[in-house]
Formats: structure tokens, C-alpha cells, sequence
């Protein structure tokens, strides 16, 4: 009877952090992968998307599923809800500075900016990655003792997407195409100068 309830228990934790990980994938990089070859008209490639996209979002991904496995017993989700009160709003205002600055620095045209795949990486990818990663990663590291496997892969993971972000820092790409909304198709594609 023990040994039941111990496996369903576990059962149960390993399906909520898959689902986490999925989740997480799903919002990035899946829409990305998916909105820009059917809105954008444009191939997903390594000389033109981000690395931090492509490999560091599933990353952290799998370190927020890790996270949330190792956490267990804590109250996850009850506390991401809590945290979602901050979290949200800030990614949101996070997402429209930077959206407007890197116009302003030329990094993106106007065009870019409001493409779906830049609208979406802005305004939902940053209000539910800022809520749910640094959620689940506070909780799973703080269980770390108990699972030092998991914590070397939830830190490991964060570590290479911090580094992925850096090097897009430094090399720029064309990251979103463009679209015009007013036709509801691309538009012509410039890069900024």
C-alpha cells in the first residue's frame, strides 16, 4: 500500500514538471518555430535567429520542469500565483521598453517590431518565463540538498542560456521578420541599418 501510494505520488510530480517543460516549450521556442514560416513567410535558421531562442528557451525549459520536480512537497504553484501578481506586470513593462528601445537603436524596425513572433516574444513569453522560471527554480534549488543532480542541471541549464543571451548581446541577427497588419501578410523584408 506504501509502495503505491509512493509511486502514484511520484507519478503525479514527474506529469506536473513534464508539463511544466512542455508548457515552457511550447510558448518558446514552439511559436516561433511555427508563426514564422506561416505569418512571416521566413525560414527558422541559425544565421538569422537567436541562439537564446532556439536552444536557450527549451534550456530553460527543462531547468523549470527539473525545478518543479525537485520542489516536490513546496506549494509550486500555489506561490507562482502569488508571484504572478509581480511577475506579469513587470515582464509586461519589461517587454514594451525594450521592444522600444531597440527600435529607437536601430536594432529592429518598426516593421520587425510588430511582427507576430517579436509581439509574441515580448508580451508573452516575458510575463509567463518571468513568472514561472524563477518560481520554480527559487523552489528547486531550495530543496537542492535533496537533489544535487537536479540542482547541477537546473543551474547548468540557467548558466547556458545566460551565456546564449550574452553572445546575442554581442552578434546582432534579424531575429523577427516583418508584417504589415493592415494586409495581414509580410511586408518587405528590411534590415535595420
Amino acid at each position: 500500500m506504501i509502495q503505491t501510494r509512493i509511486r502514484a505520488t511520484f507519478r503525479g510530480r514527474t506529469a506536473r514538471a513534464a508539463a511544466v517543460s512542455g508548457l515552457l516549450a511550447v510558448v518558446s521556442p514552439g511559436f516561433h518555430l511555427v508563426a514564422s514560416p506561416l505569418l512571416e513567410r521566413r525560414r527558422v535558421t541559425m544565421k538569422d535567429d537567436y541562439p537564446a531562442l532556439l536552444f536557450g528557451d527549451p534550456l530553460l525549459a527543462l531547468a523549470s520542469g527539473v525545478a518543479s520536480w525537485m520542489a516536490r512537497d513546496s506549494p509550486v504553484m500555489r506561490s507562482t500565483f502569488r508571484w504572478a501578481r509581480v511577475a506579469v506586470p513587470t515582464g509586461l513593462l519589461f517587454g514594451a521598453w525594450q521592444v522600444r528601445h531597440e527600435v529607437g537603436e536601430g536594432r529592429y524596425t518598426n516593421a520587425q517590431a510588430s511582427s507576430p513572433t517579436k509581439l509574441w516574444h515580448q508580451y508573452v513569453v516575458y510575463p509567463v518565463l518571468g513568472t514561472i522560471v524563477p518560481r520554480a527554480a527559487i523552489r528547486g534549488l531550495s530543496r537542492a540538498r535533496h537533489h544535487p543532480v537536479g540542482a547541477v542541471v537546473v543551474v547548468s541549464a540557467t548558466l547556458a542560456w545566460s551565456a546564449l543571451v550574452a553572445e546575442s548581446l554581442v552578434h546582432d541577427r534579424e531575429g523577427h521578420g516583418t508584417f504589415d497588419w493592415s494586409s495581414n501578410r509580410t511586408s518587405r523584408r528590411v534590415q535595420p541599418t
